[in-house]
């Protein structure tokens, strides 16, 4: 499950607590900068069971440190390349002639 746009500024443990009510949690992150170390406003949560899950998916909008969370479904990294290149097959890069035309377009542009 992903919560987004208002968790830079919370602790994983404050999210821990929050969405325990849902069910066992294994694990929550909040992808952070790598040098400043700050909250990019995004978090993962991974429940131990189905049920959890769709619990939590039930708390959008709910509030933690008076900011309304908004929870959607996280989508699996390999589900994103399958979608990546079912978008490529469908949409190939072009050839031959094509390709030139957008070649001559792109110089045309950065001359100007």
């Amino acid at each position: 499950m992903c919560i987004r746009d208002r968790v830079s500024t919370q602790s994983t443990w404050e999210i821990w607590q929050h969405f325990s009510e849902c069910g066992k949690i294994e694990n929550v992150r909040i992808v952070r900068d790598r040098i400043s170390r700050l909250g990019k406003g995004i978090g993962y949560i991974r429940f131990a069971d189905a049920r959890g899950y769709r619990a939590g998916l039930t708390m959008t909008k709910s509030k933690l440190r008076n900011r309304e969370l908004r929870i959607k479904k996280a989508v699996e990294p390999k589900r994103l390349e399958k979608k990546k290149k079912k978008k490529e097959l469908k949409y190939p890069a072009p050839t031959g002639a094509a390709q030139r035309i957008l070649l001559k377009k792109r110089k045309k542009g950065s001359n100007q």
